[in-house]
């Protein structure tokens, strides 16, 4: 007994289904190619590049800034203006 023969409806068959794969893996890749340069690219570019850089700097300013105003303000001498040593009273507290 032989195999189908290359004109028989098996063989067509085999024949379309095999350049049919290969013109969808076809298509496959370039889709998968423009998807690429077209989204992820410029997707990794927006994750990588310079406004995320920006941001990160903004972050450490503003946490310095944080600190800062946290931070207790350093005490002052009484030497100027309205001090105790002045007026023996504080700022305000004259009496009428």
């Amino acid at each position: 007994m032989e195999g189908p023969g290359v004109g028989s409806p098996l063989a067509r068959a085999a024949m379309q289904y095999g350049a049919t794969r290969s013109q969808v893996e076809r298509e496959r890749d370039n889709t998968n190619r423009i998807f690429g340069t077209q989204v992820a690219d410029p997707l990794q570019a927006m994750v990588t590049g310079a406004p995320l850089e920006d941001a990160r700097q903004l972050i450490d300013s503003w946490s310095t800034a944080d600190k800062q105003v946290q931070s207790p303000p350093p005490r002052r001498r009484g030497s100027g203006y309205g001090s105790r040593h002045e007026n023996g009273a504080k700022q305000g507290d004259s009496k009428i």
